[in-house]
């Protein structure tokens, strides 16, 4: 299974759908927050099914129905999607590993630095794929990619390559 992850598009939806429309065979397309109306947006504009989670910019997404959390499950475990602001993700992943195991998972994918990351924290993989929109960590945007193989869970991000720097 072929998992496709996004944060923090800012609005910038035509480097979304480029990339969305990249991956034809990835069957989860995941938005990590600000701004979750992005996710809408392009679910319209590519027709492919979007799972939005609200981040730090959306707090009126509560009244949309967009929750500040997910939990995906997948072969290799449950998954905890957020936008991280609420875990203090700029100080530590602490609080945002404890919150997914917590939540029975064996991972936690967020956005809020606009920072590529992949680590361990408590037993807990941290994933977070960049910004595709706004990066703070030197990159031209970036996204991640998850491939899931039985109970096998492999991430990394992508640096996008149809732009330049922003």
């Amino acid at each position: 299974m072929l998992m496709l992850v996004l944060s923090d598009t800012h609005g910038k939806l035509d480097r979304g759908e480029k990339t969305i429309r990249k991956y034809p065979d990835a069957q989860y397309i995941i938005h990590l927050g600000n701004d979750f109306q992005d996710a809408f947006d392009l679910e319209r504009s590519t027709g492919r099914p979007v799972i939005p989670v609200a981040g730090n910019g959306d707090g009126w997404g509560q009244a949309q129905g967009v929750p500040w959390d997910r939990v995906l499950t997948t072969s290799a475990g449950k998954i905890f999607l957020t936008h991280g602001h609420r875990y203090g993700v700029k100080s530590g992943y602490e609080a945002l590993a404890g919150k997914a195991a917590e939540r029975g998972c064996v991972a936690a994918f967020f956005g809020h630095t606009h920072q590529a990351v992949l680590t361990q924290c408590g037993g807990i993989t941290i994933f977070n794929p960049g910004s595709i929109a706004y990066p703070r960590d030197g990159s031209n945007g970036s996204y991640g990619i998850v491939e899931i193989q039985g109970d096998t869970m492999t991430c990394h991000t992508e640096e996008l390559g149809f732009e330049s720097r922003p």
